[in-house]
């Protein structure tokens, strides 16, 4: 629930921010997002093998409980 909802507040924000028009956003890349817990070079490497690019991590930080970070990677949308 909250993995949909971060993707869902992160799709949000670019097509705000971007200004453009419906039909513009309809021609323009669909984009789908992926959220990891917990990765290594091998797991990246594997997931940019597959079109996937890291674009953030998000980290709890220190006095938030257990400090976890969240890896973003987007793509092109494979599939509708």
């Amino acid at each position: 629930m909250k993995k949909m909802l971060l993707g869902l507040v992160i799709a949000g924000f670019v097509i705000i921010t971007t200004g453009q028009t419906p039909k513009q956003i309809e021609s323009a890349p669909q984009w789908e997002y992926k959220f990891d817990f917990s990765t290594t070079e091998k797991k990246a490497n594997e997931l940019g093998s597959q079109g996937w690019e890291l674009v953030a991590i998000q980290g709890t930080g220190p006095g938030l409980g257990n400090n976890v970070s969240t890896y973003v990677f987007k793509r092109i949308r494979q599939s509708k």
